[in-house]
């Protein structure tokens, strides 16, 4: 799948970056990736990292613990959004550099990556396949010219899926930008971004598939990279007429990789979609 002519450099001593605080789990995903972890010395709770005594929790983004970062001393601060960022801009007032990164499309996510790997001195891989190259490794060569899959992205948290139809869906985003890359139709086109549907929305898309992503990991044991996939039997009102529930294509797929914006979630979701879809390919 992936091209062989790629090479990589060792992580380097990374004198800018020897302490680190992470405000996004994409972000420090992506730094755990970057064998970076160990200079992370501050992350919200919601990151997803390998076990460290030195590190400690700043809060979360809308509740950052300013004094904690600031006891901290940290070289730099990396976090998620838009040059507007009113955290950054915190940040910047109490003296504290940091950098703020889009991660609103695949492209984004590869470019945040090769950044915080060049500036910190991470272990780097140059060369090799784009994000988009890779996934769109997945798609069968027998599918060219043929109808795309007409696929419904939902998202869901708990347990009751099966019972209780979740209502936000995947607009623009990430998550459609992925479908895109996968060859497969999104089949809401709308401006949104998670728009609310309708039972009578749903009807009308008729998606031949539906996907619900659940953020849910499980236990505290369960692997950082792990998806667990269920096809799951819905009994949502009004609902059974609908392609992808009369045809048994109903799956719900948990796991952080379900719901952050970083390369390594993106490869990881990408195969399960389309193995799902497409069936696994054995090349």
């Amino acid at each position: 799948m992936a091209s062989a002519d790629y090479v990589v450099i060792p992580k380097g001593e990374g004198h800018s970056c020897r302490r680190i605080v992470s405000v996004s789990p994409a972000l420090s995903d992506m730094m755990t990736e970057l064998k970076l972890d160990d200079r992370i010395v501050g992350a919200t709770r919601y990151c997803q990292l390998p076990p460290s005594s030195d590190r400690q929790i700043v809060g979360g983004y809308f509740d950052l613990n300013f004094e904690k970062v600031v006891s901290l001393k940290p070289d730099i601060v990396f976090l998620e959004g838009t040059s507007t960022n009113p955290v950054s801009q915190k940040l910047d007032a109490l003296g504290i550099k940091n950098r703020v990164f889009s991660l609103d499309t695949l492209d984004e996510m590869e470019a945040a990556k090769q950044e915080i790997g060049h500036y910190c001195e991470g272990e780097v891989v140059i060369g090799g396949d784009t994000l988009r190259d890779y996934l769109a490794g997945f798609v069968p060569k027998d599918r060219v010219g043929l109808a795309k899959p007409r696929v419904l992205i939902l998202y869901n948290h708990g347990d009751n899926a099966a019972r209780i139809l979740p209502r936000l869906a995947a607009g623009r985003s990430f998550h459609g930008e992925l479908l895109e890359t996968l060859s497969m139709e999104n089949v809401y086109l709308g401006s949104l971004n998670a728009p609310e549907l309708t039972r009578e929305a749903i009807a009308l898309l008729n998606p031949e598939w539906i996907l619900i992503l659940n953020g849910g990991i499980g236990s505290v044991d369960t692997a950082r990279d792990a998806l667990e996939i269920a096809q799951i039997k819905p009994r949502w009102e009004f609902l059974s007429s609908v392609d992808a529930v009369q045809n048994h294509r109903v799956y719900e797929i948990k796991g952080f990789y379900t719901q952050i914006p970083s390369v390594t979630a993106m490869r990881r979701l990408g195969r399960v979609f389309a193995e799902l879809v497409y069936g696994k390919n054995e090349s």
